[in-house]
């Protein structure tokens, strides 16, 4: 089986006395598109037919002077190990003997811990939401570490888990976190099987979540659909005064059947297709902007309304400013354009009296769209030969006002995911079967932020930075220290972003001997990961505090004093980055 998706059944062929029936024929047919994989019992009774894609089987079995055995609706899942074992009758061989298997088989071949959610259930469970993670979640053992994106399995680290999509890594290759967005999306999954521990010997981690990709079959399925969300249907946060705001929209559909052109080419029984297509639209998204500015006094350099005996002094002459009032000729130009260009009046609250959040304003941006499609095809060469592929493509946008402050504007990021596998499957005989695979996976993430670096410094009139900036988006970083002023930031600049590429070659044979199975082969992965990011000192970092001001005295000076007069406490610069 080594890495392969594909599922197996097997068991032994005995009579009504329970001694072994040599060479009786065994069939498994695919209930929907009617394929048929054949093998025959050995020596000891023992068959085995392997290479089963996910789905309902029949199976059935025969042998001169016994009755038919048939088994209806074995459900495989992926990489399941099935065991029916037969037990023929005499009779004639035109009767048969039915039983139903259904979905109660269990797979008692593998002491692994799984648990495997099909489409079916993927869209009725009730969640506000359509990717795979809020799945993984109701899956037992299953943790989120920390609220971030990687997943733990049995309390087992965070990098002792791999990701794949029909049996070709989704896996970052870094630290073996997911590339999420490739499954932000279940329409085009026919399965996800979580292995939570115990995994066979050719998995290296202890966790391993396989998605499998839909395929069509002989009959023509599609449907259209919208995953529709509105302040109506929500239930309200227990600490909100309202329900949340926004209508969403998650449309998509997908079709599947067998590839058929008139009068040229009918593809059932051997040609199939599917494909899929998923998007995110919506109401325009209400952002709130709540920073916390100067007031008018401090922006004037005047300092007299702060508490008794708390003075603003004079770096120069160690002594108190006549009034706790900084003179305008004192005051910095750097200090009053960064201070013009980025912090607004206060609109909340007494102008005069600083308090926190003293500027709101609700912002409206449209909505960021996303897009995400799937196609696959199916084919059966011969009897000994078939050949699957798909392609995934997701695309998704984030622009949100960046800062917390209306002056910075909304961020550049898009992020492009792409995904692919093609699977080879050649018989040479029953008991000898070979398998190749081939499958790459792409993330970009590039960030920028909406202030251009180079024009900013020419604007404000900085000096001392590192020579030969380059000509991307970047700004002055100002934080402070002992106040609860709103700081200066904007995402630091990177293209590409995190890029992770990866492909990989599988090769897996499998020979079926007597009671014995032997299964080798090798898995090759190719990783690239790339990332030119801008350091956050960049175009400059600065924190102001009361150093200056309050002459090194516990209870003193006003860090914005120390702004308007220039000094920070501590600043920073970097060079131009390297890829």
């Amino acid at each position: 089986w080594s890495q392969t998706t594909f599922a197996s059944i097997t068991g032994t062929v005995v009579d009504a006395s329970g001694a072994a029936v040599p060479n009786a024929a065994v069939t498994a047919t695919s209930v929907e598109t009617n394929i048929k994989f054949t093998a025959q019992s050995n020596a000891v009774g023992n068959y085995n037919i392997a290479q089963l894609k996910e789905g309902a089987y029949t199976l059935r079995a025969k042998a001169p002077g016994f009755k038919e055995f048939v088994a209806q609706n074995i459900v495989l899942v992926s990489r399941d190990v099935r065991r029916v074992d037969v037990t023929l009758e005499v009779g004639s061989v035109e009767t048969s003997v039915e039983v139903s298997a259904g979905a109660t088989l269990i797979e008692t071949e593998t002491a692994r811990i799984t648990d495997t959610k099909t489409a079916t259930v993927l869209k009725s469970l009730p969640l506000n939401t359509r990717g795979i993670w809020a799945f993984l979640a109701l899956a037992p053992n299953v943790l989120q570490a920390g609220g971030s994106s990687t997943i733990r399995f049995a309390g087992s680290r965070s990098n002792q888990a791999h990701w794949a999509i029909d049996g070709t890594t989704m896996s970052d290759g870094v630290d073996e976190t997911q590339i999420g967005p490739l499954a932000n999306y279940i329409e085009s999954f026919q399965e996800i099987k979580i292995d939570i521990s115990n995994n066979t010997a050719e998995f290296g981690t202890i966790g391993q979540v396989t998605m499998i990709s839909k395929s069509g079959a002989n009959a023509v399925h599609g449907n259209v659909f919208d995953y529709y969300s509105t302040p109506w249907f929500r239930a309200r946060n227990p600490f909100a005064l309202a329900r949340g705001a926004g209508i969403s929209h998650v449309p998509g559909g997908s079709v599947g059947g067998p590839v058929w052109l008139p009068k040229i080419y009918d593809g059932r029984n051997r040609s199939f297709f599917f494909f899929s297509f998923e998007t995110s639209r919506g109401s325009p998204v209400s952002q709130l902007l709540n920073p916390t500015v100067p007031t008018p006094a401090w922006r004037q350099g005047d300092f007299s309304g702060l508490l008794p005996g708390v003075t603003v002094n004079d770096p120069q002459t160690g002594q108190p400013f006549p009034g706790n009032r900084i003179p305008a000729n004192r005051i910095n130009p750097v200090s009053q354009k960064i201070q013009e260009r980025f912090y607004p009046q206060p609109n909340f609250g007494a102008p005069n009296t600083f308090a926190s959040q003293n500027y709101r304003e609700m912002k409206i941006r449209p909505r960021d769209p996303s897009t995400y499609w799937t196609t696959r095809g199916d084919h059966r060469l011969s009897e000994r030969d078939s050949v699957f592929g798909r392609f995934t493509y997701q695309r998704a946008y984030n622009r949100t006002y960046e800062g917390n402050l209306p002056t910075i504007g909304r961020r550049i990021q898009r992020r492009d995911n792409r995904a692919g596998t093609i699977s080879y499957t050649h018989l040479f005989r029953p008991t000898l079967i070979s398998e190749t695979r081939w499958g790459f996976a792409l993330n970009n993430n590039p960030v920028a932020g909406p202030i251009n670096g180079p024009a900013l410094v020419k604007e404000l009139g900085l000096v001392g930075l590192a020579p030969d900036l380059p000509d991307i988006s970047g700004i002055l970083k100002v934080n402070w220290s002992g106040i609860g002023l709103q700081s200066i930031t904007q995402p630091d600049y990177t293209r590409p972003g995190y890029r992770n590429h990866l492909e990989e070659f599988q090769e897996h044979v499998s020979w079926f001997r007597g009671r014995h199975n032997l299964k080798t082969g090798f898995n090759l992965t190719r990783v690239e990961w790339d990332s030119l990011s801008a350091n956050a000192n960049l175009f400059g970092s600065v924190t102001f505090s009361t150093r200056f001001t309050g002459g090194g005295v516990s209870g003193q000076g006003h860090p914005y004093a120390d702004f308007l007069l220039g000094i920070p406490t501590s600043s920073a610069r970097a060079f131009p980055p390297v890829r």
